[in-house]
């Protein structure tokens, strides 16, 4: 039987979501909390100025588990290229966050790292 797919729209509405990535050094799990937004049945996140590992484990291993608001799925996590896509999501950030928007006055969010993960059925 197929895992049912989470309402993503419902969920959008919570804080920030929990990722448990597999390390690419240790191929163990490593779990990070982190803002998010949802648009388009897609989970979207920001990383820190800096490519942070949680993304570097992503790129290496897309394998993700995704916790939001107590509804955990699987997902399949991509660290997302060029300029439109990254503006798109610190687009996203700003609308849901006061704190992203006013970070975005310093040039916060300017040269954070965007990732999507797509929910698997």
């Amino acid at each position: 039987m197929a895992a049912k797919r989470p309402d993503l729209e419902k969920l959008d509405g919570r804080w920030h979501v929990r990722v448990t990535t597999v390390g690419r050094k240790t191929g163990k799990k490593r779990r990070v909390t982190v803002w998010f937004a949802c648009d388009g049945g897609k989970v979207y996140l920001a990383g820190g100025r800096k490519f942070p590992h949680w993304a570097r484990n992503i790129q290496k291993n897309p394998d993700v588990e995704v916790e939001i608001g107590g509804v955990r799925f699987k997902g399949t996590g991509r660290v997302l290229k060029g300029t439109k896509q990254a503006d798109r999501v610190r687009q996203l950030m700003f609308k849901k966050y006061l704190l992203a928007r006013l970070s975005g006055l310093f040039g916060g969010y300017k040269h954070a790292v965007p990732v999507e993960i797509t929910p698997v059925a």
